[in-house]
């Protein structure tokens, strides 16, 4: 069960598509349930995405396993609604708040400004981490997707190079 969580604008509905996908191509029972207000980019954004081996009853999340927070709105919501073993991942560039000892944290923004030049791809490089640190579904399965749920073959590309540089981060 996992809540992706930022403004409308920063890739949050994207994002869950993405792990959804990446969650067929690997066999696994999936649900993807999107929430965004009224006025969209600017405005908050949540995907909730369950991955499971089992058939899934409900697409909601109340208790996310994996919580993964692009700012800092999202960031003062979301948090709270972490469980104990969550795994948590903050977007460093933009959230300045105090943030708990057992977060995981990541500059997912600056990484995606100064390694692919596009901060639109955050949203990606915050997937790859989140699949190094749960092991929830493999990077092929994510690529393979890139391939399926973006737009055209160079955002593929870019989206592809963007889980390396989430993953690989230290």
């Amino acid at each position: 069960k996992i809540i992706i969580s930022g403004a409308g604008g920063q890739g949050v509905l994207f994002a869950g598509v993405l792990l959804a996908q990446g969650a067929m191509e690997a066999g696994k029972h999936t649900t993807f349930f999107p929430s965004y207000g009224a006025e969209i980019r600017g405005g908050a954004a949540m995907s909730s995405v369950i991955i499971s081996d089992e058939p899934i009853g409900s697409p909601v999340v109340e208790k996310p396993d994996g919580l993964l927070v692009l700012n800092e709105v999202s960031f003062v919501k979301y948090a709270p609604r972490a469980l104990g073993g969550s795994i948590v991942i903050v977007n460093t560039s933009v959230i300045k708040s105090d943030i708990p000892a057992d977060f995981a944290r990541i500059p997912a923004s600056n990484l995606a400004i100064e390694k692919l030049g596009n901060v639109k791809t955050a949203n990606v490089v915050m997937i790859g981490y989140y699949l190094k640190l749960s092991g929830i579904l493999s990077i092929s399965d994510l690529k393979k997707a890139c391939d399926t749920v973006s737009k055209n073959a160079a955002s593929a590309g870019l989206n592809k190079n963007a889980l390396e540089i989430g993953y690989n981060y230290k």
